[in-house]
């Protein structure tokens, strides 16, 4: 009766090796489990030809069927606990569900290895580009090369104002398990919100994406701007914010969203800017500017105060108990206590 494949495969591994046999070599490992590999290709013993498949030196890659794959259960698994390349032994090499070493030094994964992309965060700059770099990770070295197309798309960042829009493909030489992708970001004097863009992965070629999707975070570094001809003395946020003034006169500037400013004893100028905003301004004569939002603007006790709610809105303005207060208000707005309204 002719020999298996399997009887073979044994019998030739654990023959005398001839020294001057220049067909053979000799491995980190020769012996593990009791085996040794020609150079040539084998298809009976399911051996691929001896080739660099990742790690220091070459190996022959098991071939679907080859008898080596799964030889011994993953109890009876000597050390190390890698093969030559360094890839993570058992492994389950032949799809039955049940991890077992291989034979030899190159362990098989059935599983198709897979990619994944990293979020990354970069402050944006005044002028020029800044790189925002993304990697690319396999989740183990494959013995062949891998390729994979990437494309960036708009979230709240627009391209190519905010970041300079990228597409391509990267490639993964055998044993490789990362690459990067850059992608530049354009810097700017504007102050504005993070904004956020995307890179997407696609069209992979021996591996799967369970997550193929990197966010990029542009970090905005400006600082709220001063308006020019105000030279406010305190500057608020582009948040809600609650500020109070000193007992010296204050011009006061609350930037946008709602916010509640008071002024005290001396005369102030107070700014609401955007958002709904409430303002006081004390006991002084004041000068309240609503600015963009539906505000509430109270100029309290002090006389000649002026109060500008004239922003096509739905203010109600109060120019308190004083008198000579003048209110610059249009259709919309409620005015009480104003001695002069425009």
């Amino acid at each position: 009766m002719a020999p298996s494949a399997r009887s073979a495969f044994v019998a030739s591994s654990l023959a005398p090796q001839p020294a001057e046999d220049t067909q053979r070599r000799r491995e980190p490992f020769p012996h593990l489990f009791g085996l040794r590999f020609v150079d040539v290709k084998h298809p009976i013993l399911g051996l691929d030809t001896l080739a660099d498949n990742g790690g220091p030196t070459r190996t022959h890659a098991l071939l679907s069927g080859s008898p080596a794959i799964d030889r011994v259960a993953s109890a009876g698994c000597q050390p190390p606990d890698t093969d030559q390349r360094g890839f993570l032994r058992p492994a389950d090499g032949d799809s039955d569900g049940t991890a077992a070493c291989d034979a030899g030094s190159f362990e098989k994964d059935a599983r198709p290895p897979t990619l994944s992309i990293d979020d990354v965060s970069v402050t944006e700059g005044d002028s020029g580009t800044t790189e925002a770099t993304f990697t690319v990770t396999l989740s183990q070295a494959s013995g062949k090369t891998l390729t994979v197309g990437y494309a960036t798309a708009d979230n709240t960042a627009d391209a190519p104002g905010d970041y300079t829009a990228e597409d391509g493909t990267i490639t993964l030489q055998a044993g490789d398990t990362s690459e990067q992708i850059t992608v530049p970001v354009v810097g700017d004097e504007v102050d504005e919100e993070d904004e956020t863009f995307f890179v997407n992965l696609s069209n992979q070629a021996g591996a799967t994406i369970p997550d193929g999707e990197g966010v990029g975070t542009i970090e905005d570094d400006d600082d709220p701007p001063q308006p020019p001809t105000r030279n406010c003395t305190r500057i608020g946020t582009n948040g809600p914010d609650s500020i109070t003034g000193t007992d010296g006169p204050d011009r006061i500037c609350a930037r946008g969203a709602n916010d509640t400013v008071k002024g005290l004893s001396n005369p102030d100028a107070l700014y609401g800017e955007g958002g709904a905003d409430t303002l006081n301004g004390g006991h002084a004569n004041d000068r309240l500017v609503g600015g963009s939002g539906k505000d509430r603007l109270f100029a309290g006790p002090g006389t000649n105060d002026v109060v500008d709610a004239e922003d096509g809105q739905a203010d109600r303005v109060d120019c308190g108990e004083g008198f000579k207060d003048l209110a610059f208000a249009d259709s919309k707005d409620t005015v009480v206590n104003c001695e002069t309204r425009r």
